[in-house]
C-alpha cells in the first residue's frame, strides 16, 4: 500500500509539474525576421563636418511572444560602410587647432549592434497591433580616418597631427534603446512590421595613438573622442511565426 501511495504521489507530481510547463508554453510564440534600417547618426562638435550621418542596413532578429502583451526579442544590425570627404577652408578650426586650411579628410564608417528587446504590444484589432520597445545594445563604429594635404605648422594639421588622427578608432559600448511602431499579420504566420527608435550613441568612444601628436599642437584630443550624437532610424521588414 505504500509502495502505491509513492507511485500515485510520483505520477501526481509529474502530471502537476507537465500542466505547469504546458500553460507556462501556452503562449510560447517565437518567429524570425529581417529588417531594412535607415538610421541618422550625425558627429558631435567638429566632427559633424566630417563624418557621414545618414547610413542604410539591415537586421536580423529572433524572438517569441509569450502571450499577447509582451516578448523578447534578440537581434544584430549591420550598416552600409558610408565615407565623406572634407576639404578644409582656410581658417577653418578642428577641436581648437586654429587653421586646417588646405588639409584634406575622409572618413569612413559602419556600425554593428548586437541587441536584445523587450517588446510590449497592444492589439488594435484582429491584424494590427501597436508595439513598444525597450532594450539594450552592445555596439562599435567601425570608423577609419585618412589625412591629406598636411600643413607645416601655419596652416592645414601639423604632420605628427594627421598621423594621430590615421589611427582612429572606434571602440565597443553599451547603447540604450527605445522604439515604437505597428505591425501587420497578413497571414497567420507572415507579419509585416515598421520601427522607429532612438539610441543613445552619444556614449560611444573613439580612441587612437594620440600619445604622438605634435608637442606644438593645440588639438583638444579629448573632446574629439565623443564623435557621435544620439542614433534615429526607421526599419522596415517581415518576421514567420513558426
Amino acid at each position: 500500500m505504500k509502495r502505491f501511495a509513492k507511485s500515485l504521489l510520483v505520477i501526481g507530481s509529474i502530471a502537476a509539474a507537465g500542466t505547469a510547463s504546458a500553460d507556462w508554453f501556452e503562449g510560447f510564440a517565437p518567429y524570425l525576421g529581417v529588417d531594412a534600417k535607415w538610421q541618422n547618426t550625425q558627429g558631435k562638435s567638429d566632427w559633424k563636418k566630417v563624418i557621414p550621418k545618414n547610413y542604410w542596413g539591415g537586421t536580423v532578429y529572433v524572438g517569441s511572444r509569450f502571450d499577447n502583451c509582451w516578448g523578447l526579442e534578440f537581434g544584430f544590425t549591420e550598416t552600409q560602410r558610408k565615407s565623406k570627404t572634407h576639404s578644409f577652408a582656410a581658417g577653418e578650426n578642428f577641436f581648437g587647432n586654429g587653421d586646417t586650411g588646405g588639409a584634406v579628410t575622409r572618413v569612413r564608417n559602419r556600425f554593428h549592434n548586437w541587441h536584445l528587446d523587450v517588446n510590449g504590444y497592444w492589439p488594435v484589432d484582429d491584424c494590427w497591433e501597436l508595439i513598444g520597445s525597450i532594450g539594450f545594445g552592445w555596439m562599435k563604429p567601425k570608423v577609419s580616418v585618412a589625412v591629406n594635404n598636411l600643413g607645416n605648422g601655419a596652416t592645414g594639421f601639423f604632420p605628427l597631427d594627421g598621423a594621430a588622427l590615421a589611427t582612429t578608432h572606434g571602440k565597443a559600448r553599451g547603447v540604450f534603446r527605445v522604439g515604437a511602431g505597428a505591425q501587420y499579420m497578413a497571414t497567420d504566420c507572415l507579419g509585416l512590421r515598421a520601427i522607429a527608435r532612438w539610441e543613445n550613441t552619444s556614449t560611444l568612444r573613439v580612441d587612437g595613438n594620440y600619445g604622438n601628436r605634435d608637442p606644438n599642437s593645440t588639438i583638444n584630443y579629448s573632446a574629439l573622442k565623443k564623435m557621435f550624437k544620439d542614433t534615429y532610424s526607421v526599419a522596415f521588414g517581415a518576421f514567420w511565426k513558426f
